[in-house]
């Protein structure tokens, strides 16, 4: 069995953010691979999949960040004032439409949406039987969409991936003085 070198976290300090992120980083090549038309089906899910766990992902980093320097922190406190107060700690203090920021305010309000859909009811519809032509992709429903699933898409998905906190910070794992990677002024 082949041996590997890994970084171990020390003092006891652990980012769950880090295993967030490779699961991101499988499910971006996955989300090029079906965009690009490699896989026969799936690019939506795999889109739906990829910005949740890049909610995830930013929720998970902007929480580390937060309690490793962020005065006046509450782990309690919804995610929208956590962006609200970190974003009061960036240098030079940034507003909420400015992009990357705006694409975290928008995954955010995204994340919520999917994860707190109703279901929609449109009284015109009307159930039938049809007949329809056997395809490589079965993507026949896509007619059926919720309203949160034209909200899904390739480049609203590498928009987000772009501009996630997480990925303006190094990759690996945060020191403690980590809040300066993003901007950060000290506490």
């Amino acid at each position: 069995m082949a041996k590997i070198l890994v970084e171990r976290t020390t003092r006891g300090r652990r980012f769950f953010h880090d295993s967030l992120a490779s699961v991101q980083l499988w499910l971006d090549d996955e989300i090029e691979a079906a965009c690009a038309g490699e896989l026969k089906r799936g690019w939506k899910d795999r889109v739906l999949a990829g910005v949740l766990i890049l909610a995830s992902e930013n929720e998970a980093f902007i929480n580390a960040v937060g309690q490793l320097g962020v005065s006046g922190w509450r782990p309690e406190s919804g995610m929208k004032d956590k962006l609200k107060l970190v974003r009061k700690r960036l240098t030079p203090e940034v507003e909420a439409n400015v992009r990357p920021y705006s694409s975290v305010e928008e995954l955010r309000d995204l994340r919520n949406s999917i994860c707190h859909a109703k279901p929609e009811v449109d009284d015109t519809d009307r159930v039938e039987l049809v007949e329809v032509e056997q395809k490589e992709s079965w993507d026949i429903f896509e007619s059926l969409n919720h309203s949160v699933e034209e909200r899904l898409s390739y480049e609203s998905y590498k928009r987000f991936r772009d501009d996630s906190p997480s990925s303006q910070a190094s990759p690996k794992s945060p020191p403690p003085g980590a809040r300066h990677a993003v901007g950060m002024r000290p506490a």
